[in-house]
């Protein structure tokens, strides 16, 4: 696995006994992270798990999903602020077979009925190993399985494979701030696939990670500037609330000194936003990103300049090299000047929904050259000086804090 690969280069650069999990309550070590993963490693029934997470949202939470990443392990991350009857549907859309949970949830002896239950704290007994799973799967080629906020209906589980992943964690670039020493800060709902995208950073930059309460936007505040803050990725609204918060607690002369890269993705991000960034972060850097669930994370990164904020027009980002992207207008290839609904096909595309064979089949279609595209519903231009352009959705949806909503 190249998740792997990136998480022993990254230990490497790190001594045994420093923190670089880390959250408001407690720290894993380089030594802890090691010892979880080879504790893992070779169990015999390793290619048949499908591990649900269902633990408060922190570094325990971090460190389990780095854990069955870089093992190969299928991940279905849950939130524990979800009804235990929607906790249930996606444990049975995803067939998931192993339950991590807290003490309290162990207790009350939920879920049980069609998955191995497993204590957190147990899993750091000496003499624990993975159960047999009650339900297996025919599938042992996907890393991790995430339900979207849904358009219609039910939500829907985008199932990403291990070689999808894999091409995004070489897809995505290193910064600006490539290895330079401080902390990647986690501000994103821990179901989402932001997540990922906060993990591939941090490691592909060697930096330590901190995960902050996404519920208390004033420690969110405090954190960006009191703590060794190199890089965080936003929600552009989410962000807002929080320049908002900086722009009237915090002097001037502690922003001046800040170098933080702000990573923007999951709405529009607009000139003002990207103003009031440059107003309280002069030695800020600021990238857009955009991409379906379905196309694993991102397709579109750029780097956003100084020439493009006083333009007002901020562009979604460049596409990425090893990926197809067309028009909807006859699949054709996109070509500068033109506008259309995005199709994006290659190694990122999602295997498929869980049990939803019939969605799948209205959002992948077939190019007359017979490769495979992924429908965003996003309409696009692909302008002449090489970015793509956010125009709007083909339907009714709508993103809000990053949840798609269909008005109809």
């Amino acid at each position: 696995m190249l998740f792997y690969k990136y998480l022993h280069d990254y230990l490497e650069n790190y001594e045994l006994d420093e923190n670089l999990l880390s959250d408001s309550e407690k720290s894993y070590t380089k030594v802890e992270i090691y010892k979880l993963v080879n504790k893992f490693k070779n169990n015999p029934f390793q290619e048949r798990l499908i591990i649900g997470i269902l633990i408060d949202r922190g570094t325990d939470y971090l460190i389990l999903y780095i854990a069955f990443l870089a093992l190969g392990i299928t991940v279905v991350p849950l939130n524990k602020n979800w009804t235990n009857d929607y906790i249930s549907f996606v444990l049975k859309e995803s067939k998931v077979n192993t339950l991590i949970i807290n003490k309290e949830i162990f207790a009350e002896n939920k879920f049980n009925e069609y998955v191995n239950l497993i204590n957190f704290e147990d899993l750091f007994a000496d003499n624990f190993c993975f159960a047999e799973p009650k339900i297996n799967s025919n599938e042992d080629s996907i890393s991790y399985i995430v339900f979207t906020s849904g358009t219609t209906g039910l939500p829907k589980g985008v199932k990403i494979s291990r070689s999808s992943f894999n091409e995004y964690i070489k897809n995505f670039p290193t910064d600006k701030f490539y290895k330079k020493k401080g902390y990647h800060l986690i501000t994103g709902e821990i179901n989402f696939d932001i997540i990922l995208a906060d993990l591939v950073i941090a490691l592909k930059n060697k930096r330590k990670i901190f995960i902050e309460d996404n519920k208390n936007i004033f420690n969110i505040a405090y954190s960006l500037m009191r703590k060794d803050i190199v890089s965080a990725y936003f929600v552009p609204t989410f962000l807002k609330s929080i320049l908002l918060i900086v722009d009237g607690r915090f002097d001037n002369d502690l922003k001046e000194k800040k170098e933080i890269i702000f990573y923007s993705g999951g709405e529009v991000l607009d000139s003002k936003i990207c103003r009031k960034i440059r107003e309280n972060f002069k030695l800020s850097i600021i990238y857009n990103n955009y991409g379906p669930t379905e196309v694993t994370i991102n397709c579109l990164h750029c780097l956003i300049t100084d020439e493009m904020i006083q333009s007002e027009r901020i562009p979604t980002g460049l596409p990425f090299k090893s990926l197809n992207y067309v028009f909807d207008v006859q699949n054709n290839i996109c070509k500068k000047g033109m506008s259309g609904q995005l199709l994006v096909g290659g190694a990122q595309v999602m295997t498929g929904y869980t049990n939803l064979e019939n969605k799948k089949n209205e959002k992948i279609v077939n190019s007359k050259e017979g490769k495979i595209y992924y429908k965003t519903g996003d309409l696009f231009e692909y302008a002449l000086d090489g970015y793509f352009y956010y125009l709007g959705r083909e339907d009714s949806e709508i993103k809000i804090h990053g949840n798609r909503i269909n008005l109809e």
